[in-house]
């Protein structure tokens, strides 16, 4: 799956963005195979693309949404996001986990472009802040900044505590909520933190 090539040099691309249902399993399980495999190795693939599929099993549903990224049919590119609850708080966190773009399709902001339209369906569902464990530079050109666990508790140890990061979807709720955090079911295993 390669973007097409005009003959001016550039690519066209057909994008376009929405919520994946339950018919995108399959596709969605693959392509995050694909990536990690390509970037992190087999064992990274099995263990994300196992998470991936443990999500379909109950998709959709309101603690959790997935989101895809397609050029013209072809699916090029998803992220999931899953409710954090905290304790002593009833803000609406949402974590980022996983994201996956198509290797042919990287470094077009298509990965950008898809956080951009996932935070604004978040954000018309009242979500205020999100968070995601990932690279700080990638996710910094979406608004992320870095934050601690005393910010926002992970529902588990860090092992990358610099990976810790998040921004408000509404503009308004600072990036602190008080209290112990606990995720949904799929990602409440210290292995994958």
């Amino acid at each position: 799956m390669r973007p097409r090539r005009l003959a001016s040099g550039a690519f066209h691309l057909d994008m376009h963005h929405r919520p994946l249902t339950a018919a995108d399993g399959e596709a969605a399980i693959e392509l995050v195979r694909t990536t990690f495999h390509q970037s992190e190795g087999e064992a990274e693939a099995r263990a994300v693309s196992g998470l991936v599929a443990r999500y379909f099993e109950r998709f959709p549903r309101t603690d959790l949404r997935g989101f895809g990224a397609f050029d013209g049919d072809a699916f090029i590119g998803c992220l999931f996001f899953s409710r954090l609850h905290f304790t002593e708080s009833e803000a609406q966190v949402f974590l980022l986990s996983p994201m996956a773009v198509h290797p042919d399709f990287q470094g077009k902001g298509i990965g950008q472009n898809l956080i951009h339209f996932a935070h604004h369906d978040l954000r018309q569902r009242g979500a205020q802040l999100a968070v995601t464990y990932g690279d700080p530079a990638f996710y910094s050109k979406t608004g992320y900044r870095a934050i601690t666990v005393s910010d926002l508790a992970a529902p588990h140890p860090l092992s990358m505590p610099q990976g810790w990061i998040a921004q408000s979807l509404d503009g308004t709720t600072p990036l602190h909520v008080p209290g112990p955090s606990t995720c949904v079911p799929e990602l409440d295993s210290a292995d994958l933190w």
